[in-house]
Formats: structure tokens, sequence, C-alpha cells
């Protein structure tokens, strides 16, 4: 079954609309972070940056790090528009885009999100770093989803991240700079800096 133009709308470059992606872009490691800002940082670090897309609040840079092709991709804020990247990465690797068919191999993304959120737990101060194991949204994206979370370990796969990208050192510059970790026992997709929402 091939998808209608409403649902796979592309650019006239055939890129997915709010991405500006091919899959040529993507890379099997992503990190995606909310402030553009951000992408800068990550990209600082890189060995070289081999290509810069922005379109909106998505801006991409493609690069390598250490020998590893890397794609750092902003979101902007909320979980609306993480989905929306999420759902245009995986279009664009996964689905034939003159055909408008799902591809028969079908690639998995690596994709770890770096940024901040709220803290929930008093115990939780303003400002510690959280590795945590899932991400859970209380905006009711998720209601949008027909997932069977009672056969799931984990919300979603836990994914660590010497799977990721095979780069994790506990004293790894990248992660240490840009998550502010440092040192860490367990290693989990999603890193966050807790704020107060009050």
């Amino acid at each position: 079954m091939a998808f209608e133009s409403s649902e796979l709308v592309l650019n006239p470059d055939g890129s997915l609309y709010h991405i500006a992606l091919t899959s040529e872009h993507i890379h099997d490691n992503v990190i995606v972070v909310g402030d553009p800002g951000r992408v800068d940082l990550i990209a600082s670090m890189m060995d070289s940056v081999e290509n810069t897309i922005h379109n909106r609040e998505f801006y991409t840079k493609i690069g390598r790090y250490n020998g590893q092709y890397l794609t750092v991709m902003s979101t902007g804020i909320g979980t609306d528009n993480i989905d929306i990247a999420i759902n245009e990465l995986d279009a664009a690797v996964n689905i034939d885009i003159t055909s408008r068919q799902l591809k028969a191999e079908r690639r998995s993304l690596n994709i770890v999100r770096l940024g901040t959120s709220g803290a929930l737990q008093e115990d939780v101060p303003v400002d510690t770093s959280v590795v945590s194991k899932f991400g859970l949204g209380l905006d009711g994206l998720l209601n949008f989803y027909d997932v069977d979370y009672t056969k799931a370990k984990y919300l979603p796969r836990t994914l660590r991240l010497e799977q990721l990208m095979g780069l994790y050192r506990p004293t790894n510059e990248l992660w240490t700079n840009v998550a502010g970790l440092g040192s860490m026992e367990q290693t989990t997709p999603c890193f966050s800096v807790t704020r107060s929402m009050m």
C-alpha cells in the first residue's frame, strides 16, 4: 500500500517536509536535542561536519565523531515536535520516497535524546543530571500509539550507549561535555537535567 501525499509530505527535493532530510542525511546513530544551540555544541566536538540543514526548529548537522558517522538534530520544544522528528526520521530511512512504499529491508536507528526535563519527585534536586531507562510523556501523545505495554520490559526498549555508538567510556569527552555527567555506572538512552516545575 502506497502512502498518500497527505500521509507522507515531501519537499520538492524529496526530503521530509518538517525535518528537510533524506535517507542520505540520516546515519544509524542519531542524537536528538530540543535546543538548536545544543546541535552546535555537539558539532563543535565532532571530528568533521559534512552537512548542515535547517528548516524551522529542526536544525541538523551531519558529521563524524571518532570515525563514526553521526546525525545531530534539534526538535524545538515539546513531545509533539519530538514525535514529528522521530516519525520523519523513520519515514526517511524506511519508506521508498519514489514508490511511497515501505522498504522490504528496514533500518533501525539508534536515537538518544539529550535535554532538560521537569522534576516530579521532591528528592530530585533542581539541576540534577539524570540518566533514564525510558521517557514517559504526561501530555496524552502516547494515546495515539497502539502499543501493548504489558509485553514491554521498558517503555520503550532500553538501549545501552555501548550498543548505540560503541564510543561510550566513563570519561568520554562527548558525553561528559554535552550531558555534564562524567563517570556513570548505568548507561541508558535518555539524558536530562532537571528543572523546577514551579
